[in-house]
């Protein structure tokens, strides 16, 4: 029985340990603020990071075919790249830049876009550390309003009986 159930345990560990297996691709544009498209979905601004799950086939395989992506610049400007295969072995945490090409006009429409992209990231932080800010000081106010609720060094005695009755059992206090 005991060789069973180690039989299950290495089942379960073999079995789950690559099913899960995820990547994460950081995709930046230089300059940055490109839309970045999966096919016709927009997934956002550059830089944006995506995560793809591998299947246990995939793990075995030791990489991953992932879809093309390209990138759009405020100005019309585009690069792409077509089918890519992820590799484990890279690691857990994998990049890609596009570079805007060249002699394309606009690209200081680009620049400007992509600072404003940039700007808007760092208000949305900003807020978003305000708001964790605010929710530590209503937490702290709510644990000050308990604290000063509670009466300190309140000493009550009970004196409690208890008495059963069938399966019913009868507590009084006095």
């Amino acid at each position: 029985m005991r060789s069973f159930s180690v039989l299950i345990i290495l089942f379960l560990l073999i079995s789950s340990s690559g099913c899960a297996r995820k990547i994460n691709v950081t995709y930046h544009s230089d300059p940055t603020g490109a839309s970045l498209y999966e096919g016709s979905k927009l997934m956002g601004y550059c830089p944006i990071t995506l995560i793809y799950n591998f299947s246990y086939p995939e793990v075995k395989h030791g990489s991953k075919m992932l879809r093309g992506v390209r990138v759009e610049w405020i100005s019309g400007a585009t690069a792409k790249v077509d089918d890519f295969r992820a590799y484990i072995a890279t690691g857990k945490y994998q990049e890609l830049t596009f570079k805007r090409p060249s002699g394309i006009p606009g690209m200081e429409q680009d620049a400007m876009f992509g600072l404003e992209v940039q700007k808007v990231r760092l208000m949305q932080q900003q807020v978003q550390a305000q708001q964790s800010a605010n929710r530590i000081q209503a937490y702290q106010s709510i644990n000050t309003m308990i604290q000063n609720a509670t009466p300190n060094n309140v000493n009550i005695k009970t004196n409690c009986t208890s008495r059963v009755v069938g399966s019913t059992i009868y507590t009084d206090c006095k």
